[in-house]
């Protein structure tokens, strides 16, 4: 599947000629035809955690793409957190995937969300498991300890919120009152 100018959306593709890593490709929808150059891949050494689990994987990567710690990759849809990145000089915490030697991941396919429930001058807090793709919206109702309580702000993409709705995987705190 590739983007097609023409339809102004993904459609099969055939290709008809091919040199290196440059393809001629022709859209099977509308006929249009169109030049792309497929990015170098490399092979990376992952170390995967799920729960008590590690195993190590093989994971392809376009050569030249910037990885980040403690951001998020998607495989199969499920995500998975950078949790450590290794060079050949040692940890750090941004590198380019040619420069990268090993890459540590843990499943998230849930979250822990810290609640902050406001009840006047006294703050509590509660930690819940949440799974990565639940929403939470302010002024949605959620129950803590068998309380409802209103979600009055949210702490998510490094600001607090007054309004909108936010996936778990981009929460770090949720305030109710």
């Amino acid at each position: 599947m590739e983007y097609c100018e023409v339809c102004e959306e993904e459609t099969e593709h055939y290709i008809i000629k091919q040199r290196g890593r440059q393809f001629l490709i022709q859209c099977s929808e509308c006929g249009n035809i169109k030049t792309v150059v497929v990015d170098k891949e490399i092979d990376i050494v992952t170390l995967v955690s799920d729960g008590e689990t590690t195993l190590k994987k093989i994971a392809r990567f376009p050569q030249n793409q910037e990885i980040v710690k403690d951001t998020y990759l998607f495989f199969d849809e499920i995500p998975y957190l950078i949790t450590k990145i290794e060079t050949k000089n040692g940890p750090v915490n941004k590198a380019f995937t040619q420069d990268i030697w090993r890459l540590w991941l843990k499943k998230s396919e849930y979250v822990q969300i810290r609640f902050v429930i406001v009840m006047g001058d006294t703050l509590k807090k509660r930690y819940l498991v949440e799974r990565f793709d639940r929403v939470f919206t302010v002024g949605e109702s959620v129950v803590i300890d068998g309380q409802r309580y209103r979600i009055t702000s949210i702490f998510a993409q490094g600001r607090r919120h007054r309004k909108g709705s936010f996936e778990a995987l981009y929460v770090s705190t949720v305030y109710v009152k």
